[in-house]
């Protein structure tokens, strides 16, 4: 026992007075009793010809967490000047400036676009409006810019979902920021678990955090100058890691200016409202949420109007019915029409000038610098001609425009290399000749009924039509097919103007 307290003392004493001639010669070999070269601090050597120094591995977003930290204090960032670190996500080394992360590959900034284009989907915000100025014109009113960012709310953290469609490994995050975003954008980006593992199946996710002082750096950007950055799941394309590494790719806007909107097959771009009338605009509105039930639509869903009237709470699904048509509209009151047949309508006399397809009326029921749209700007972001036989097995190719997506749910317009802009929720409609109330509602015959501003008296069509005819308004639709599993047409038609549907404004120029 004595000797072994008395070994152990030798070897403290021996660990001090390495300690003391370490600092006092400033000086140190590791690996072996030569002394250092006089202008070596440190030098390592090894008897093992087949290895070398293994520095910290980190990966982007961990890395990214260490610089959480130095922008947190600038003091702490300056005295890291120096830090050197082997990223394995671009795997290259790395070095802190005391301002930034700088790779030593050749002096260029990893660049995920470079890889090949991945399979699967990512998801995630991509659309930040501030709402703080450039009111009207092609970025909408401010009043009417609804789903809006700050930054200093929890709006800031945002989550990125990659879904992979088989089996995958090794994958992890990167983001790419535009040249004039550089620096400016994120703050963080943190894979959400250890996704560095073979024959992953997903979903993955990861947090990123954007910075507070975009409240201030996106004011005034519109959208041909608004701050992006690329979001990347890299991963392995084979579950043993023995595959090619690819990216899938997406892309998330920073402006001051409304988010919403869709392609025109002209190449026009037409500005929407990201919500239906009566939603919840804090809702995500490019996600499905039907969690207040059919007969609610302050979720994702909205409000559901008969044509030609204005808010006054007859939207609202389970306001009361009463029956008509009436001279007038009765505020609160939904009004059906019990006559029969499939042109009715709330009012009588019948008034086509409501709402008009140029000017926006009293009656409209869009905020200002908004306006419900015609029936051409509904047929204009789907397919290049309008009132066409509208089915997509037969005739895929009308949909020129954009690309519609079913969700499930309802439909993402737009591109997916360039992003969905625009998301119509198979929000229902509401009878208009009996009380048998909301129908079509998500799961349940999943279809969407958007009102146009458009009438039958349209002097651009050349139709004879009767006094039936006349009591109808152009609508687009859309339709799942729940027995085949999949979506039937999206058209354009005539609709009862006593019945309920949803409302999506279109900017007012």
């Amino acid at each position: 026992m004595r000797t072994k307290t008395f070994q152990n003392w030798l070897l403290i004493v021996a660990a001090i007075a390495l300690f003391f001639t370490s600092h006092i010669k400033a000086q140190v070999t590791i690996g072996s009793e030569n002394a250092p070269k006089p202008f070596s601090i440190l030098e390592l050597t090894t008897q093992k010809k087949d290895g070398g120094l293994r520095l910290p591995q980190l990966t982007t977003e961990e890395r990214d967490t260490v610089r959480t930290k130095f922008d947190e204090s600038p003091e702490t960032a300056l005295a890291a000047e120096g830090l050197v670190i082997f990223n394995k996500t671009t795997n290259c080394l790395e070095f802190w400036n005391g301002k930034d992360w700088v790779s030593l590959c050749a002096n260029a900034k990893f660049d995920p676009s470079t890889f090949p284009p991945g399979e699967g989907t990512m998801a995630g915000r991509t659309c930040f409006d501030i709402a703080y100025s450039n009111s009207g014109g092609v970025c909408g009113s401010v009043e009417g810019r609804t789903w809006k960012a700050d930054f200093t709310t929890p709006a800031n953290t945002q989550v990125y979902t990659f879904t992979a469609l088989a089996p995958v490994s090794n994958v992890r995050f990167a983001y790419v920021e535009s040249s004039s975003g550089a620096g400016k954008i994120v703050k963080s980006l943190t894979a959400n678990d250890d996704y560095s593992g073979d024959n992953l199946s997903g979903p993955f996710s990861a947090t990123l955090v954007y910075k507070e002082s975009l409240n201030s750096d996106a004011r005034g950007l519109g959208s041909a100058n608004a701050l992006t950055v690329a979001i990347y799941a890299i991963y392995n394309d084979s579950p043993d890691g023995k595959g090619t590494d690819k990216a899938v790719e997406l892309t998330a806007f920073i402006k001051d200016c409304n988010c919403c909107g869709a392609m025109t097959v002209s190449g026009e771009w037409l500005n929407f409202m990201c919500h239906n009338l009566g939603a919840d605009y804090t809702i995500d509105p490019f996600t499905w949420d039907n969690s207040k039930g059919d007969t609610d639509g302050s979720d994702v869903k909205g409000d559901l109007y008969q044509w030609g009237r204005n808010t006054d709470g007859h939207e609202k699904r389970n306001s009361p019915d009463t029956d008509g048509p009436l001279p007038g509209p009765v505020a609160g009151e939904f009004i059906v029409d019990r006559r029969g047949g499939s042109f009715l309508n709330w009012l009588e006399p019948k008034n086509d000038l409501l709402w008009s397809e140029t000017v926006r009326t009293d009656n409209d029921p869009c905020p200002s610098g908004w306006k419900v749209p015609t029936d051409e700007q509904w047929m204009s972001i789907f397919r290049s001609q309008v009132f066409t036989d509208d089915d997509f097995d037969k005739n895929p190719d009308h949909a020129t425009a954009n690309q519609w997506i079913w969700t499930g749910n309802g439909f993402k317009i737009g591109s997916e290399s360039k992003g969905f802009l625009l998301y119509l929720p198979a929000a229902g409609t509401r009878s208009g000749n009996a009380s048998t109330g909301v129908s079509n509602v998500g799961l349940t015959g999943q279809m969407g009924f958007y009102w146009s501003s458009s009438t039958w008296t349209n002097p651009a069509l050349s139709y004879t039509l009767s006094e039936e005819d006349n009591k109808s308004s152009f609508y687009l639709y859309f339709e799942y097919d729940e027995n085949n599993s999949r979506y039937r047409s999206v058209s354009d038609d005539y609709y009862c103007r006593s019945c309920g549907n949803s409302v999506r404004c279109v900017e007012d120029k």
